[in-house]
């Protein structure tokens, strides 16, 4: 991001009025963190789509083959959706937390 500061600026270097440049800079800041961070979340939520079908596979293929492998894998990837959950529940306690102060 910090990369694209001076691009912004250079590309409303014609105007003159300060207050108009910085509101300006502060536009394409704002759009470019919002495309990041909606990109950002479809990875995060394709990351959990796959962890969650790849827990179901191993539930169905340890109902079969119990082995110390599968129980393993399973583990693993039942604490990385649990910590997953986690952080999402503490993104929206956080959320609270700022709808709060703004509106009381």
């Amino acid at each position: 991001m910090a990369h694209k500061i001076p691009q912004f600026i250079e590309s409303y270097e014609y105007l003159d009025d300060k207050g108009l440049l910085w509101e300006m800079v502060k536009m394409e800041i704002r759009s470019f963190t919002i495309s990041f961070a909606n990109m950002k979340a479809k990875k995060r939520k394709d990351h959990e789509k796959i962890r969650t079908q790849e827990a179901e596979r191993l539930q169905k293929l340890i109902d079969f083959q119990p082995t110390a492998d599968n129980i393993n894998y399973y583990t693993e990837i039942r604490n990385q959706l649990e910590r997953i959950s986690f952080d999402r529940a503490r993104g929206a306690c956080i959320r609270s937390k700022v709808r709060w102060q703004e509106f009381g």
